[in-house]
């Protein structure tokens, strides 16, 4: 009895056996297929955010072009702008340079300290004068002999009296007559 027992048990732990070996590769089996489909599933997500994340860089590219062509445009209009500016200056300078004054026939005369002189008054005998014409300077000494220039008042022009338009005649308006209503 003790050794049918002892066959019985093993008869068991022999079936039990095989159930757990059974069990244990159905599980295997199962969660074999499972890690596949997730490996499927992460390959294919992988994939997706790749080509997600290549056609991003594309866009930001793209934008980047958009906006450094945009930027160039920009930085040629303000250096355009700018250039006008600088030649306008330039124009400028040279229209109230006094270079200009002297180029049209006009001398600049100079006392020895380097001074402009405004009147013959503020010469006097003897002095050393620097006369700068529009294509160089010229020293010059004053002539002691003759008395300072004076301005006449004879010599001055004199305004000629200017001739009275004829007043232009007033036009008169007639008040409109609107007429009755009724």
């Amino acid at each position: 009895m003790l050794r049918g027992q002892i066959a019985h048990a093993r008869q068991r732990l022999t079936a039990s056996g095989e159930r757990i070996t059974l069990s244990a590769r159905a599980l295997l089996h199962r969660r074999r297929e499972r890690f596949s489909g997730l490996e499927i599933r992460l390959k294919a997500s992988k994939l997706a955010n790749a080509k997600a994340q290549r056609n991003a860089i594309a866009r930001d590219l793209e934008r980047t072009h958009r906006l450094a062509e945009r930027a160039r445009r920009a930085l040629v209009t303000t250096m355009q702008r700018l250039e006008a500016r600088v030649a306008h200056s330039g124009q400028l300078l040279s229209a109230l340079s006094y270079r200009g004054v002297l180029a049209r026939g006009f001398a600049l005369v100079r006392d020895a300290h380097g001074h402009a002189l405004h009147s013959a008054a503020a010469v006097g005998p003897n002095a050393g004068l620097s006369i700068e014409f529009a294509d160089g300077r010229v020293a010059a000494t004053a002539n002691a002999d003759q008395p300072p220039a004076t301005v006449a008042p004879e010599s001055q022009p004199k305004p000629q009296p200017r001739e009275a338009k004829p007043a232009a005649p007033k036009r008169v308006t007639k008040p409109v007559d609107q007429g009755s209503l009724f």
